[in-house]
């Protein structure tokens, strides 16, 4: 059975305002994760050192995030890990109470200017984020980063110089990745040059070899729990689906232990994926089954 959990994904609040094109998950309005649920998740969740707090969700619009972070680092000990959050939204008083409580966190923008932003998420505010990044970067010794994605719309040379004149100007450490589609740019060597991101000619296939049944059950090394105690499963999945269940009062460890997540564990180790299951309809998954690789015991659950 899966170790008991160190970190838990909590969503923080059920909306997401950024509008980003690409994304067709559809989130639900008008729910927030609560201090006293946060209270009794922890409680029942021994050993938890890390919440990790996703993108996807209007985390500072939750009327309770100062008090929940604040309680979590006094009475428990608790770091909190950001990923991709939608910092813009975070008013001074926010980023004083995570501050200290932060273990790390990560912007990402594809483009440096808040035209080019607002392309890939037009509910966002560039220019209040990287201010609010370069706040919080003062304010804590955590791991703070600003990553750069490499797309259609932000591949320009002189964009990426922008953005290392700016992250240089902001003391920000600033990274570069592309995003996961086909496409390719008709200046690899120059983006290489620039940004150390390198583009293969098998484009189209490229993401297929090699792929691991490893980098799937990462996705469900720790639970990923929504703002009312559903599951939602795989950290990877591309849609958003609550399957239910009560994993705020059931705690990180026996979250893991629910239907959800053994149909997960069954489909990358048989190659059998259930109807219904989150595997189903995954291109993730699908990569598996182009390999013919499955996953093991011992890559959900470590050596024995």
């Amino acid at each position: 059975m899966p170790p008991t959990p160190k970190s838990a994904t909590l969503r923080f609040r059920s909306e997401c305002s950024l509008g980003c094109p690409r994304c067709d998950r559809k989130f639900p309005s008008g729910g927030f994760l609560t201090l006293e649920n946060f209270k009794r998740f922890v409680d029942r969740s021994p050993g938890l050192t890390h919440i990790n707090i996703p993108s996807c969700s209007d985390t500072f619009l939750n009327p309770d995030f100062i008090k929940i972070v604040e309680w979590g680092l006094r009475e428990r000990g608790l770091l909190f890990n950001a990923y991709d959050i939608n910092l813009a939204q975070a008013g001074r008083e926010a980023l004083d109470a995570l501050a200290p409580a932060l273990g790390f966190l990560s912007v990402v923008s594809a483009g440096a200017t808040a035209e080019t932003y607002a392309k890939a998420r037009p509910g966002g505010d560039f220019e209040r984020l990287i201010e609010n990044l370069a706040y919080i970067r003062q304010r804590t010794g955590a791991n703070v980063q600003w990553i750069y994605q490499i797309t259609r719309n932000s591949c320009s040379l002189d964009e990426i110089a922008h953005a290392k004149e700016l992250a240089k100007s902001k003391g920000l450490g600033l990274f570069f990745t592309k995003d996961n589609s086909t496409w390719s740019p008709a200046n690899p060597r120059e983006l290489y040059a620039a940004t150390g991101v390198l583009w293969q000619d098998a484009q189209m296939f490229e993401p297929y070899i090699g792929y691991s049944p490893k980098a799937c059950a990462e996705g469900i090394a720790v639970p990923n729990i929504d703002w009312d105690g559903g599951i939602l499963g795989c950290q990877h999945s591309t849609k958003y689906k609550n399957f239910g269940g009560a994993a705020l009062k059931l705690g990180a460890g026996k979250s893991m232990k629910t239907k959800p997540y053994r149909d997960i564990r069954h489909a990358l180790m048989t190659g059998k994926a259930k109807c219904g299951s989150q595997c189903f309809d995954c291109w993730l998954y699908r990569k598996i089954l182009w390999n013919g690789q499955w996953a093991t015991r011992e890559d959900f659950d470590g050596p024995a």
